[in-house]
């Protein structure tokens, strides 16, 4: 196999009576090394990587290409793939089809992991950086709604992200010094069974944050480590342990700061991943034991601890599949433990105010099966199941079933449709920590999606998919917001807790025009309008706080020549509200009756890269331009109430500038 900017290699492929659809990733110019690669029938799809119906798969490549040199961060780059929502530079997390990242589940190698961020813990504004590198990814998968029974405790979206294992023909390795960190990632082969990878970074975060921040006051630093040891006892068979580490810490450099601001904060995270999977013609089988650590330390300028927090999450998830005739059936469980320690408070006299303060274990489990028949001839595929879901903590038991439908119109036109109930236990910090209230039950959500994919010509493809999506039993308590009840300013109420109060529907369309990377040029336009409303029992009505009516993005690559690569990616937002009861005068910002009526203006950024590639032997070179915010478009958000004016009701927000129009720069050495 051949293609511009591709080295080429031989592929080797040996099936069974079974009609079968293979994608097979090539490496962008790399070293040109010869290489085989043969596939049997299943053994290149595992149960855990079977792309659901409504899944938008993206290589590592892909995913990395849209990224900014600021941050080479594999979920900012998320933030600009289509189906996706995200106004916040800052911030890595996005949302999705009304729901925010609290709502989505992101699973590394079949595991869903808790927070996995660089990010100081407790804090409503910090900035958060996904805590691995771009350069260990395999693929990503992207399920906005409709996710099937493999994944639960999630009512809103799926990011599906799978590391890769070393190279096992020769070494490799790779070095890149950007605006936000230095990165090394080395690899190769280990015996004639093994393979390893592993990436390490460093940050240089001061530089941006300086930039955005006129008077920052304070140092961000950050660090972690991936590693990945892989082991193919036979070819049928795999073993592999994934080691996440990472750390962040905040300093505050205030001249002079106030009686007990918070001076010093720490956070870590450790995650442990022991996998196995075989595979044969008829079956596959897998299984994965986990154990996750989390680590806050926040401190006053006089050393008084305002927020300390250890959580351990520790399991096992099973999952097999077998096909028999037209028929593949798939089923699997989890299990597990859940250990949280959480002390958050202010300094106060005569005894420090107390705001959270909870030592909790937990056993969530879950399980799961589906059977997926395929027609004869292969155009109809339809898939029916479900999962059953709980805590003993609430006591709590759902039922969750799912459906999908596969249908090939013609040899060029797909229709794909899902159904799925979705549930998510309330976390312990909203049982038992500040505002918490232990007998809150599982936020719940039904998903439908139809989306019809044409192929057209000159490897171009266009996917339209429209969604209804019906939220109930969200957490919300309009007594924890500052607001207006008949004209008079009241303000949050003491020992106010959540409660199930919300439901509404989102409601959207969403159309993508895209172009494979075979040919000079690649990328995609993209454009959805949504639209979700909320409504507690009470009758107040508002905008649900991700709901934002139109996102554009735009990404263009082209290949100027052997050795350039110049692109260009755009992004619209008409922006999230502001979360509260809010609205804007000439006067400036003042409580309202209405929730959810002012925001910061539209978000818009256009960004223009190119890069230029020397090689020389087996040694790759590469030098990145970036311009991000071409237009200098003043995009800002809002963190959180600064202070109210019981009198008059005006409203001081905390307020943060996004990316000025800035240079930036990068270089790699690959060898």
């Amino acid at each position: 196999m051949n293609a511009p900017g591709y080295r080429p290699f031989a592929v080797s492929l040996a099936l069974g009576t079974a009609s079968e659809e293979f994608l097979v990733p090539i490496d962008r110019e790399r070293p040109r090394v010869a290489e085989t690669v043969t596939v049997t029938e299943e053994a290149n799809a595992p149960v855990t990587e079977v792309s659901p119906p409504l899944a938008r798969r993206y290589e590592a490549a892909e995913v990395m290409a849209v990224s900014s040199i600021a941050a080479s961060d594999p979920l900012r780059a998320v933030q600009a793939l289509p189906g996706v929502a995200a106004n916040d530079e800052l911030n890595a997390g996005f949302a999705a089809r009304g729901s925010g990242f609290g709502a989505a589940g992101l699973y590394i190698d079949g595991v869903r992991l808790e927070v996995p961020f660089h990010t100081i813990r407790d804090i409503n504004d910090g900035y958060t950086l996904t805590i691995f590198n771009g350069d260990v990814l395999e693929s990503v998968s992207l399920v906005p709604g409709g996710a099937p029974a493999r994944y639960g405790d999630r009512v809103g979206a799926v990011l599906a992200v799978r590391t890769r294992p070393g190279r096992s023909d020769s070494f490799h390795g790779k070095a890149t010094l950007g605006a936000a960190g230095a990165f090394a990632t080395l690899e190769g082969p280990m015996g004639g069974k093994a393979s390893w990878i592993a990436s390490a970074r460093q940050s240089y975060l001061n530089y941006i944050v300086e930039r955005v921040d006129d008077d920052p006051h304070l140092t961000l630093g950050w660090r972690d480590l991936t590693s990945r040891l892989t082991w193919r006892p036979r070819p049928s068979q795999t073993l592999s342990l994934l080691g996440l580490f990472g750390s962040s810490r905040y300093e505050s450099t205030e001249p002079d700061p106030s009686a007990h601001d918070m001076e010093d904060a720490t956070a870590g995270t450790s995650l442990l991943h022991l996998s196995w999977r075989a595979a044969s013609g008829t079956h596959s089988i897998g299984a994965t034991a986990f154990l996750l650590r989390q680590t806050g330390d926040n401190r006053d300028t006089d050393g008084f601890p305002r927020y300390s927090s250890e959580a351990w999450h520790s399991g096992l998830v099973a999952e097999g599949a077998w096909r028999r005739g037209a028929h593949r059936v798939e089923a699997g469980f989890e299990l597990r433990r859940l250990r949280e320690d959480v002390l958050s408070q202010r300094w106060g006299e005569p005894a420090p105010r107390v705001l959270s303060d909870f030592r909790l274990t937990g056993w969530p489990w879950g399980a799961f099966v589906q059977d997926s028949w395929a027609a004869p001839g292969g155009r109809l595929t339809a898939t029916v199941g479900g999962r059953i879901d709980h805590l003993d903590t609430t006591g709590e038991t759902v039922a969750l079933p799912r459906a999908a439908l596969d249908f090939a119109v013609t040899e060029r036109t797909r229709l794909t449709a899902a159904f799925g109930a979705y549930a998510q236990f309330p976390r312990f910090e909203q049982l038992a920590g500040e505002n918490g209230n232990p007998g809150l039950e599982a936020e719940r959500s039904r998903h439908f999606a139809v989306a019809v994919e044409r192929r057209l010509p000159a490897t171009l493809r266009l996917r339209l998919e429209a969604y209804a999506q019906q939220e109930s039993r969200l957490l919300f308590n309009r007594e924890l917001d500052w607001r207006l009840e008949g004209g008079l300013v009241v303000p949050p109420t003491p020992g106010a807790v959540l409660l199930n109060a919300l439901s509404g529907p989102s409601r959207g369309i969403e159309a993508t025009l895209a172009a494979a990377e075979a040919g000079l040029f690649s990328g995609f336009v993209s454009y959805a309008f949504a639209h979700a409303r909320r409504e507690d029992p009470d009758g107040l009505r508002f905008d649900s706080d991700f709901d934002q009516r139109h996102t554009v993005t735009v990404f263009v690559r082209a290949r100027a020549g052997a050795s350039v690569i110049l692109a260009t990616a755009f992004r619209y937002g008409g922006g999230f509200p502001f979360p509260g009861f809010l609205r804007e005068t000439s006067q400036g910002i003042f409580l309202a009756e209405e929730r959810n009526r002012f925001g910061p203006a539209p978000y818009s950024r256009w960004d223009v890269r190119a890069e230029k590639r020397f090689t020389r032997g087996r040694v790759t070179a590469s030098v990145f331009l970036e311009v991000a915010n071409v237009l200098d478009h003043e995009n800002e958000r809002y963190n959180e109430i600064d202070s109210v004016n019981a009198s008059t009701g005006r409203v001081r927000l905390d307020r943060d500038e996004m990316l000025p129009l800035i240079p930036l720069f990068g270089a790699s050495v690959e060898f």
